[in-house]
């Protein structure tokens, strides 16, 4: 399975069929819920540093815009 994992204004979003969310903000204070958001953000950022590791991403802030989806990956 294909999986993408985002940071948009220091949020974490994971793609796994679902979009996970990692939201340090709305952990509250659950430690296991911010360690979780840890973890990602220095798996994000180990990622990043590795070469050949960046893939163009876009938001797309039209709700007009629809497509028909040619398949599941994964």
């Amino acid at each position: 399975m294909t999986r993408f994992l985002i940071e948009k204004d220091g949020v974490y979003y994971l793609t796994t069929g679902k979009l996970l969310t990692y939201d340090r903000g709305r952990a509250g204070n659950d430690q296991q819920k911010k360690d979780d958001v840890d973890r990602v953000a220095a798996e994000f950022e180990r990622i990043c540093n590795l070469p050949h590791t960046w893939h163009k991403a876009v938001e797309i802030s039209d709700a007009q815009f629809i497509a028909v989806n040619t398949g599941q990956s994964g």
